[in-house]
């Protein structure tokens, strides 16, 4: 359940950075996989779960309970040999801003404030979506020049290719 939370945290925190500076399509990218694809090293757990658990176990409750034994390498501060060097090739402190927000994210208010899967994570995912929307509606109307809000908030997130 945590994925919808990174993503919109993701988009929020680029939406209000562009409100300051431009966001080039590489800096949404380095956002989006600093923020949000780096739980794949979930997957590489797969194995010591089966090796300890046996397929038996595959169940959403089994899997749940094993919390923090999911976490993967860019869930430690050995993440930081990776984010680090990213700062630096790509000239951009966005891998390190998005990995930061991903760790407080899983460390603070997945394990202190917010009970997996409970109805407050999905109140909290929905005002996430709210503050997005809202962002993304103020946005097109400062800088829509016409365009769709679909069409602009694409434009501005970099994923569309500009027409020619």
């Amino acid at each position: 359940m945590m994925l919808p939370s990174h993503l919109l945290a993701t988009l929020i925190v680029c939406a209000l950075l562009a409100l300051v500076r431009p966001m080039p399509r590489r800096e949404w990218l380095l956002a989006l996989a600093f923020g949000v694809v780096i739980d794949l090293d979930h997957l590489l757990q797969m194995p010591a779960y089966v090796a300890t658990h046996g397929l038996a176990e595959m169940t959403p409750a089994a899997i749940s309970a094993w919390g923090a034994a999911w976490q993967g390498f860019m869930h430690t501060p050995w993440a930081l040999a990776l984010v680090l060097p990213a700062v630096f090739v790509f000239r951009s402190p966005v891998p390190l801003v998005f990995w930061a927000l991903h760790m407080v994210q899983d460390f603070v208010v997945a394990r202190h404030l917010v009970v997996f899967g409970s109805p407050l994570e999905w109140a909290i995912d929905l005002a996430l979506l709210g503050v997005l929307s809202a962002l993304a509606w103020h946005d097109h109307t400062r800088h829509g020049r016409g365009a769709s809000l679909r069409a602009h908030v694409l434009a501005r997130v970099a994923m569309a290719l500009p027409r020619r």
